[in-house]
């Protein structure tokens, strides 16, 4: 038998791994449910996936325009547009399979971009 410590209290004569409600920290995997003893608990919002994908690029100072290209973009794609300098947006966009093109006003400085893409 062996002792846990959780939350500064101390269990002891438990055998097992320590379950531990809502915990701090990055989870390591998905669930959708758990069993504890007998009983299973389904998870709010557990076992479902991202349903976005972030692609990111630089808009070299002096260019109008950037091609971001990943396999996940359709021409039923959802395109979100992201940059690194507030206020600045893009004039235009055009979606096709593999790709997105934006275009901006010209910058004078490298400008980060980034489309989520759903």
């Amino acid at each position: 038998m062996g002792k846990i410590i959780s939350n500064g209290i101390e269990y002891s004569g438990i055998q097992g791994t320590a379950v531990i409600a809502n915990p701090q920290g990055t989870p390591t995997d998905e669930l959708s449910s758990i069993q504890i003893g007998s009983d299973i608990y389904s998870i709010s919002g557990g076992g479902s996936s991202v349903s976005w994908k972030d692609i990111t690029g630089t808009l070299t100072a002096g260019q109008t325009s950037i091609i971001l290209s990943d396999s996940s973009i359709t021409t039923n794609s959802t395109i979100e547009p992201f940059t690194d300098k507030f206020g600045v947006n893009p004039t235009s966009i055009s979606v096709s399979t593999g790709s997105v093109t934006l275009t901006f006003e010209s910058q004078s400085s490298n400008l980060g971009v980034k489309v989520r893409v759903s």
